[in-house]
Parts: C-alpha cells; structure tokens; sequence
C-alpha cells in the first residue's frame, strides 16, 4: 500500500467528516457521516503524518503498529473523539480514513485493504440475502435463512468478559459473510462462513423452542441458546 500524503496542520481533512455523536435534530448536518455508518473495513495499515510542520500526530493505535483492524479503527475513534472534543475525523471516497487530536496536529491515516470486507456492525442491515450456505469449523455446510446468519452474528458480536477476545464479522466483496465469536482466551477461534444462496421452496418447521429451522440448529455453538432439535424433541 502507497503511503498516503500527509494533511497539514491548520488544513481540513480531506473526505466528509466522521462525527461520534449524532447531530442534533433542530441543526442536523448533512455533510457529517455518523461514525456507526462509515463502512470501516477488515484491516488497515496505519500511517503517520509526518511532513516537518506542527506537532506531530498525537494518538496512533497501540503506539504506531502499522496493521490494525477496522475494529480497532472504530474504537480509537469512538474513544478519542469522545474524549478530546477538539478532535477531526474523516473518511474519503476510497474509504481512507484520517483523524487528528487538534487542528495543530498532524493527521494519523488508516489505508484500508479493500479484499478484507467490511465490518458487519450492523447485522440487520448488512446482511440481507435471502438464504446462506453457512459453513462452521467443522466443515459441516448447512443452508441457513438471512434471518438464522443474523442472529448468529448478533451472537458472534455479543461483548465476552473485558479480557476475553471479542468476536468479529465481516462482509465480504463477493457478498459472503465471515464471523467469529469470542471465546476462552486459550480457545481456538471458530470461524464461520455464510455464503449467498437460493432460497428454498419451503423451509420446513421451526423449532418451537427457539425458532431456528433444523438445519440451523449448530450442534457445536447452539447460537440461540436451544440444543439441537433432535434433542429438543426427545424431551
């Protein structure tokens, strides 16, 4: 990835400005994006300004490391901005992200990996095919509906203990959907991949318990907190 130009200080950020908080309803403002609706993406490489002029950049993720994830990006946003309210953010066409503590700062950007996908932060409307072929870790594919993708990644993203990994997911450019959740901190990660599909017919009964269809039911996760229907049924 091409390093990108450095922002001078005292000089906009170039893209439309990212804001944390939502504008006001009597003085909305069309030009700002709501951090939440920026499509971050999976990874970044994390650049810092530094042209000779002003101070230097201020914050950086985790003192400088270059590859970070979208994730990341959106918390050091989310916390930074929130904090220092003096604080820009911006995002361009390309989806390059940049931000600065003050405006005497120079800007820390984060290049975006277009191939990485784009984080699912909002599962009810970034995951909207009809049906999946979902495959989990143990390379069991089963046909999921939009719906059972949805309530597992809402699962998968669903905060673990403070020193636990969190889980992620990602919507990729072919319109599959990666997810993962969090676990032990010596657990192996299990990933999920759900790929579109025709939807069926008919999709058959729905567990009266939790709702999900038999196919849906994952005899290693059991997502909606249901065992699996055969033993549901045994009862």
């Amino acid at each position: 990835m091409s390093q990108p130009p450095a922002v001078p200080p005292r000089q906009p950020l170039p893209g439309r400005p990212i804001t944390s908080r939502p504008a006001p309803a009597w003085h909305p403002d069309p030009e700002q994006l709501l951090l939440d609706e920026v499509p971050l993406h999976g990874r970044y490489t994390q650049h810092h300004g530094k042209d000779g002029s002003g101070h230097p950049a201020r914050e950086s993720i985790w003192h400088g490391k270059r590859d970070v994830t979208g994730t990341e990006v959106r918390g050091f946003l989310h916390g930074s901005m929130g904090f220092w309210l003096h604080s820009h953010a911006a995002v361009e066409a390309d989806g390059t992200v940049h931000y600065r503590q003050t405006r005497n700062h120079n800007a820390v950007s984060f290049v975006p990996d277009r191939e990485s996908g784009v984080v699912v932060n909002r599962p009810d409307h970034q995951v909207a095919e009809g049906a999946y072929l979902t495959t989990g870790p143990d390379g069991t594919t089963r046909l999921w509906r939009a719906s059972g993708v949805r309530q597992a990644v809402k699962e998968a993203l669903r905060p673990g203990p403070s020193d636990w990994p969190r889980g992620w997911a990602l919507l990729m450019p072919d319109g599959a959907v990666r997810f993962a959740p969090g676990g032990f901190p010596w657990s192996k990660e299990e990933i999920y991949t759900a790929q579109p599909a025709a939807a069926p017919k008919s999709w058959g009964p729905e567990c009266t318990r939790c709702g999900r269809i038999e196919a849906e039911h994952d005899p290693g996760r059991a997502w909606a907190g249901c065992w699996p229907k055969e033993m549901v049924t045994a009862e």
